[in-house]
């Protein structure tokens, strides 16, 4: 009897228990849904919605998110450069625009056939030479012209216009390209918005499957057409023992962040894999028909040249699954390089970002349930991991240093174009930093020995030493996985510190240098 009376007494404990918790849970549930409606959605209503002319509207550096006149423009004029928008909605579609273009002619033209246009009139008529920047925000972000990511992309164009004036004859006109989606699909304060991680991340699939693959496919059109023979006969491949793409006609960086970097990805990964298998197959087929066969190997060389989708592409913070991303792992293991280069792929992510770190793998456990089983442990993380978190992956460690390795090198600020003289300044102690570095580590064969590197402004990459067959630490690979802390990426979505950023851009810079 006392059992029972025990027993009873438990069972209206816990129904009073999960009365109560219920009771909070709906309680929670009412906050949020309040909360919604409270600050609403963000808009799902593109932004860039006026298709103008180069130089149709000018918009400052530092006060464009103020001005009506760039709120809802495509695209922008600033200091020196040119900055174009391409939105998708969130089935990856883009929108209906109003065309106030009077040279684009065709009423209807999207956004993309207007920014292809210019692009054509700039390499076909003016006989120009570009440097292409792509970025493609994250959560939390879009295109509207006070986004804080738009910001600093204007900065950032504007930095890349004052080097590429500089001590130059020709210099390259800088074309920005942001690329927005409904990143921040809530306007909601504080720790609210985390609430979207998994509803945009949706999206963010949807988008890379949709007209987002258009617009990288005529990128990669234009850059090879315009990078051949024919129209750059002084673009080298690294083949031919060079390090540069400098001659070419057409440079272009590509940046995606957190969502924005598996949207880029998505749109690229293929093209990569394409790069890193080429010369391997080539090298097959020419070792069918004899090695001494030079005339079958200079028209094969031909057949691959200018191989590289972009000069460089950079992840950060990439928020998808390992599982995409261990294909290019091993065609980049499987790859052997001919000569010393830098990396057509380059992740960064932060030990400091625990939406990827924390959160990622805590909801794809759950919803990855019903993917099993899997063929391994391996395949078991990269599963429920992002490729940043995972070691195994991991090729290199960026840390920041205490001493400056760079004398007379000064930190420019927010990558302000205000102080050209020591942004010049800097470019020439760069290179000869960089330099120093390819002399110190450059074998006889042409290739790198194993690394350790200072890039100015205070920080140091290292590369890890390999332990296991199934890692990815060459030291001449194409493909770089690095791991930083929050000295350098405080968080998610804290990627646009002058440190960092500065980083990213001594690194492409390799790309157009000869050592």
């Amino acid at each position: 009897m006392h059992r029972a009376y025990a027993l009873a007494v438990s069972e209206i404990s816990l129904t009073k228990h999960g009365a109560k918790m219920k009771s909070h849970i709906e309680t929670w549930l009412l906050c949020v849904i309040a909360s919604v409606f409270l600050f609403g959605c963000a808009s799902d209503r593109p932004y860039r919605t006026r298709l103008v002319d180069v130089g149709d509207v000018e918009c400052p550096l530092h006060s464009a998110g103020t001005l009506e006149r760039c709120s809802n423009v495509t695209p922008e004029t600033g200091q020196g450069y040119e900055l174009h928008f391409v939105e998708f909605d969130d089935q990856g579609w883009m929108p209906t625009l109003d065309n106030e273009s009077p040279t684009a002619g065709n009423t209807s033209q999207n956004q993309i056939d207007h920014l292809m246009n210019r692009l054509d009139k700039l390499l076909d008529e003016n006989s120009s030479y570009l440097n292409i920047i792509v970025y493609v925000h994250g959560w939390k972000h879009d295109a509207r012209s006070d986004d804080s990511d738009v910001e600093r992309f204007r900065q950032v164009l504007a930095s890349a216009r004052t080097l590429e004036r500089g001590g130059k004859d020709n210099p390259r006109k800088v074309v920005g390209i942001y690329v927005g989606w409904r990143g921040k699909s809530w306007n909601l304060p504080g720790p609210l918005i985390n609430l979207s991680f998994w509803s945009r991340k949706a999206a963010a699939l949807r988008v890379s499957h949709g007209t987002v693959q258009e617009l990288f496919a005529r990128l990669r059109t234009v850059q090879q057409y315009y990078n051949s023979r024919t129209a750059s006969p002084d673009c080298a491949t690294p083949r031919e023992g060079r390090l540069t793409t400098g001659g070419c006609r057409v440079r272009t960086l590509m940046i995606g962040h957190s969502f924005g970097a598996w949207i880029l990805y998505s749109a690229m990964s293929g093209q990569i894999m394409a790069t890193l298998n080429a010369e391997r197959d080539l090298d097959a087929q020419l070792d069918q028909h004899g090695k001494d066969d030079t005339t079958g190997r200079e028209h094969a060389a031909k057949g691959v040249a200018n191989r590289r989708p972009a000069e460089m592409i950079v992840l950060i913070n990439p928020a998808f699954e390992a599982v995409r991303y261990q294909p290019v792992h091993q065609a980049a293991i499987n790859y052997k390089n001919r000569v010393a280069q830098p990396p057509i792929l380059v992740t960064i992510t932060s030990t400091a970002d625990l939406a990827t770190k924390d959160a990622f793998p805590a909801g794809r456990f759950l919803n990855s349930i019903f993917e099993r089983p899997v063929t391994s442990e391996e395949q078991n993380e990269a599963m429920t991991h992002t490729h940043g978190h995972i070691e195994l992956y991991q090729t290199h460690e960026l840390i920041r240093i205490a001493s400056e390795p760079c004398p007379g090198w000064q930190k420019p600020g927010p990558l302000s174009s205000s102080d050209k003289d020591q942004i010049l300044k800097n470019k020439a102690i760069e290179v000869e930093n960089s330099a120093r570095f390819f002399n110190q580590y450059t074998q006889d064969n042409g290739l790198l020995r194993p690394w350790v590197r200072d890039f100015c402004g205070g920080v140091r990459l290292v590369q890890l030493k390999q332990s296991d067959p199934r890692q990815n630490r060459d030291p001449n690979s194409l493909v770089w996985n690095i791991r930083t802390d929050a000295s350098l990426i405080p968080g998610h979505s804290e990627i646009m510190g002058d440190e960092f950023l500065e980083f990213v851009r001594q690194l492409y810079d390799d790309t157009e240098l000869q050592h």
